[in-house]
């Protein structure tokens, strides 16, 4: 990733913990024109937290990074052989 790239983050401490949390989130439609095509809505996201703790003598930290891609990745996609009425279609060659 680009240094320029912005990243959303929030760093604070709350008594003797210190927190940190990263996000990202980008939404588009993809629209592919053809009968191999695909239409559908996507979103590209994620949320990371971090919370650290002195414990006896030592440190506590929790991590978590998490994603909803598998829930804002939908709508119909079709690969090579299928066309958008579910007849076959004749696959692409490979280049070699």
């Amino acid at each position: 990733m680009p240094d320029s790239s912005p990243v959303f983050a929030h760093h604070l401490m709350a008594g003797d913990w210190m927190l940190m949390l990263h996000y990202w989130a980008t939404a588009g439609y993809d629209d592919q024109w053809s009968d191999r095509g695909s239409q559908r809505f996507l979103s590209t996201n994620w949320i990371m937290g971090m919370a650290s703790h002195p414990l006896l003598g030592g440190q506590l930290t929790l991590r978590s990074m998490l994603s909803a891609e598998p829930a804002t990745m939908g709508g119909r996609t079709r690969t090579a052989g299928t066309s958008t009425s579910g007849r076959s279609t004749p696959g692409r060659r490979a280049c070699r």
